[in-house]
């Protein structure tokens, strides 16, 4: 791995601990799709008005036609799969939705497949701060406080717990549970307003979480959402005969589930 930093500093108002989980995020998914004896190159450097850091790799690389689709939640390519350790690429999401927050853009690059890959962020540059300024991106507040608190439940871990930063990132309070126990203890003790199900969880399906939730007296307002690999017409009837308002398939649209729990705006068939 080899790091280029400019000479002199580069200020931007940034969250460090945000800043941090976006190079961290695009770090690791070079080193998983190098192969053993590859090379990262992290860059920074000052590009007009804005900080810019490249993480560059000569592994895998991406096909054209997939570009587009690397910053969806959930994306993960058929080619990587078998260096991805099980995770769903969740992390180049989360990097697209913490660099927006910080009024910056994400974008990515390849030669092809075997061309290796380039990932670049953009922050806007700030002045130089006084010794005693402080950086910190204030939480935004959640688009609809009734809903603030948001319950993930999925058994892959990776999953719902970068899930929830994505949601803790648009100022929800969002927690996580990996079987359908847990899920509805914690939706009781946590009082959990909005519910995003997984359906293929280890000890009851998400139909039966569903059906729990409602019959409970809390859980009659809650908002249940089935998130889920399983896509079929059957599926859908299914998730809405157990209590779900709404069902998507993976991969989702994060702004059309952030659109959901705001204000259920969209299509339940959807």
């Amino acid at each position: 791995m080899t790091v280029e930093l400019p000479h002199q500093p580069i200020f931007i108002n940034a969250d460090p601990t945000r800043f941090s989980q976006i190079v961290q995020n695009l770090i690791n998914n070079a080193a998983k799709y190098t192969p053993n004896g590859g090379a990262i190159w992290l860059t920074g450097r000052r590009e007009d008005e804005h900080a810019v850091i490249s993480v560059r790799d000569n592994g895998i690389g991406i096909a054209t036609e997939h570009l587009p689709s690397l910053f969806e939640i959930f994306t993960q390519l058929d080619a990587g799969r078998e260096r991805s350790q099980g995770g769903l690429g969740i992390g180049l999401s989360l990097v697209r939705t913490l660099t927006e927050l910080h009024g910056g853009s994400a974008s990515a690059h390849s030669g092809g497949a075997g061309l290796g890959s380039e990932f670049i962020v953009r922050f806007p540059l700030s002045d130089e701060p006084s010794a005693t300024a402080l950086f910190h991106v204030s939480d935004p507040p959640a688009r609809n406080a009734a809903r603030r608190r948001v319950l993930i439940v999925d058994d892959n871990e990776d999953a719902a717990e970068s899930l929830a930063m994505l949601l803790q990132a648009e100022g929800y309070d969002a927690r996580t549970a990996s079987d359908g126990k847990t899920g509805l203890r914690i939706a009781d003790e946590f009082s959990a307003e909005a519910i995003i199900l997984d359906i293929g969880l280890p000890d009851m399906t998400g139909y039966e979480v569903a059906q729990a939730v409602r019959q409970s007296q809390r859980g009659k307002s809650a908002l249940v959402i089935a998130l889920t690999g399983w896509g079929q017409k059957q599926d859908k009837q299914d998730a809405k005969l157990a209590g779900c308002d709404f069902h998507f398939t993976k991969p989702v649209d994060l702004k059309r589930l952030l659109a959901i729990l705001s204000d259920g705006s969209v299509d339940p068939a959807a």
